[in-house]
């Protein structure tokens, strides 16, 4: 499909046919330029040649200034693209040494990998203890969510402070569910975990709530369940237990139960965790399942015509100039180049 953005152009054609004409009258006489040709009543076939030449010359100038271009629809094939969310427990148990080095190092290289391999996708990240904190909207830099994850720490919620310590699961999920609904497209929440909430809004519920929007929670919980107390090295290099407000060593607290409930309510699954291996095939299992199919993405390619135009245009005019002479020459107008 061929358009022009000033089509007005085209209504000086006969403007300025008219004006090339004027002069090329005036200045080589009428159809019947000399007495050799006056018995002619007809316009002599030269010069006929050499109008029409012209006056192509003339659009093709117009077609010029209006811009023209050539449209068509290319269709290609293309990644659909996902928005991830990642809901990521920061919570001071995710130290627990259970899982060398401990859980949070073991879990922020999963999710490091997991983010490299989805290239076409937008990615973000909520970062929850006793309440839930949007860190990253969602975007494709790769590279700066990496470099952010990598330096995540418990520290980044002041956990002792008493209202933003605990496992606030119910209002991390809401914030993932409001954040995502302002956006199109499909969209995936992965809730990654250690424990099993004790503050906030009900897990359930929030899942419920997320159902209606059709989003899928994929649910990782990480660490051992052998009932061992919890331990971690601190600055100084010294093992510690984790202990609650009652001076009790902290066990591990999984809630297996409610983020199996939680997955099988928006229809995925839950993965336990207890190991590196575990974790990287949970990541791995569930990159596999969110979706990376393609899609026909149609655009309408719009091609200048200007070049082929502007070659049109030279080669009209040598044309007609060819076309010209031949009629000068053939009726005494001009010299002929023959001796």
């Amino acid at each position: 499909m061929i358009s022009f953005d000033f089509p007005l152009f085209f209504l000086l054609v006969p403007i300025i046919f008219g004006i090339w004409y004027f002069f090329d009258v005036k200045k080589y006489g009428q159809s019947k330029p000399n007495p050799i040709i006056a018995k002619f009543s007809i316009i002599p076939k030269w010069r006929k040649i050499y109008l029409l030449l012209r006056f192509f010359a003339i659009i093709i100038l117009c077609m010029i200034l209006g811009n023209g271009t050539f449209s068509i629809n290319i269709t290609k094939k293309i990644p659909e693209k996902n928005t991830i969310m990642i809901v990521f427990d920061i919570s001071r148990s995710m130290l627990a040494e259970d899982i060398s080095p401990n859980r949070m190092a073991v879990a922020k290289n999963t999710i490091k990998s997991f983010i490299a391999e989805r290239k076409n996708d937008k990615l973000s990240l909520i970062i929850f203890s006793g309440k839930a904190f949007l860190v990253v909207a969602p975007s494709t830099d790769r590279a700066w969510i990496e470099a952010f994850v990598n330096n995540i720490t418990p520290e980044y919620i002041l956990q002792e402070k008493p209202w933003l310590s605990g496992t606030n699961i119910g209002d991390a999920l809401l914030l993932a569910k409001i954040e995502l609904d302002k956006i199109t497209g499909k969209k995936n929440i992965i809730l990654m975990t250690d424990g099993s909430a004790n503050v906030g809004s009900d897990p359930e519920k929030a899942a419920s709530e997320i159902t209606k929007s059709q989003i899928p929670i994929y649910t990782i919980g990480i660490g051992k369940k052998d009932n061992n107390p919890l331990t971690y090295t601190d600055l100084n290099g010294q093992k510690n237990f984790f202990y609650d407000a009652n001076g009790e060593k902290i066990i591990g607290d999984l809630d297996d139960e409610l983020l199996q409930k939680i997955a099988i309510m928006t229809g995925w699954k839950y993965y336990s965790a207890e190991n590196i291996s575990d974790l990287q095939n949970a990541f791995n299992q569930t990159n596999a399942n969110i979706s990376n199919n393609e899609i026909e993405e149609t655009k309408l390619q719009k091609l200048s015509l200007t070049p082929i135009l502007l070659f049109l245009f030279f080669g009209a005019l040598w044309l007609e100039s060819i076309q010209r002479r031949k009629f000068l020459e053939k009726y005494q107008l001009l010299g002929s180049t023959k001796k």
